[in-house]
């Protein structure tokens, strides 16, 4: 089996979130899950072909179906949101501050076609052109430990600061709750933005986001609070450790999104008690 396969720990956090079987069809039971999703988590690490899958994790058809049918029956993110807030109820979660930021990832081929025949359709799937090509944007807010808390993709060349409230939206956590919001948030000058600033202070969350040069300095800016925004940053580059997100290969944007969900479990779940 591969290095990369679930742990007990990671597997029994988990377990009881997946179906337990059919609903409302007749035939076979399901193939064990943890096989099934060993053989998932194979294509994450390996970015390769889905057809490319070893033989013991079973049928690469069976494999990819199930990632599908998932995918669209939103299960990956429920399983995420449901281990975000076991860590906020265990208070694993960091509220001193939060950190967002964005990152290109560049487009493989593949990727491309499919059922995005103009660019509109293009950049509803998250895929457009940058400088740095045919690309998505990862769009990520985690907290000071580098737990990822939130995601949101879009094409390349959209600017991170058009994406800041859905990013904030996509955190599992209700934010209306004062004990669900951090103390700070931190980002680089790209976040420096008025609706920003506001959404921030109607909620009394101190904004750690340097002024750009043309700008007149924040006073309250805190140099210190805001070298932990490499946390962030870190967590990129952990992301891009797996290889299906180093690079997109998935057409639509569900199924590039539910490859993300999954490396965030991986991310998350190491942090589980």
């Amino acid at each position: 089996m591969s290095r990369h396969d679930l742990t007990i720990t990671e597997w029994n956090a988990i377990r009881n979130y997946l179906p337990k079987k059919r609903s409302g069809k007749r035939g076979r039971p399901w193939v064990d899950h943890r096989k099934t999703i060993n053989g998932i988590i194979w294509v994450l690490n390996a970015g390769t072909p889905w057809r490319d899958i070893p033989d013991c994790y079973g049928k690469w058809q069976t494999i990819y179906k199930r990632f599908r049918t998932w995918c669209q029956s939103g299960l990956w993110d429920r399983i995420w949101g449901r281990l975000i807030r076991r860590l906020q109820r265990n208070k694993q979660i960091d509220p001193s501050i939060w950190c967002v930021d964005g990152s290109i990832v560049r487009a493989h081929h593949s990727a491309v076609g499919g059922s995005c025949k103009t660019s509109r359709c293009a950049v509803e799937n998250g895929l457009g052109r940058s400088r740095g090509g045919y690309s998505s944007k990862l769009h990520i807010v985690c907290d000071g430990q580098g737990i990822p808390l939130g995601i949101t993709v879009t094409a390349g060349q959209i600017n991170e600061p058009t994406q800041f409230i859905d990013l904030m939206d996509s955190i599992p956590l209700k934010l209306q709750s004062k004990a669900n919001r951090p103390q700070y948030l931190a980002g680089d000058k790209a976040y420096v933005a008025r609706y920003i600033f506001e959404w921030l202070e109607e909620r009394a969350i101190g904004n750690v986001i340097p002024n750009r040069k043309n700008e007149n300095k924040n006073p309250n800016f805190c140099r210190e609070r805001y070298r932990q925004r490499n946390v962030v940053e870190r967590l990129i580059g952990q992301l891009k450790h797996f290889r299906r997100i180093a690079t997109r290969y998935d057409k639509t944007l569900e199924s590039y999104l539910a490859m993300i969900k999954i490396a965030f479990l991986r991310i998350t779940l190491r942090t589980i008690k």
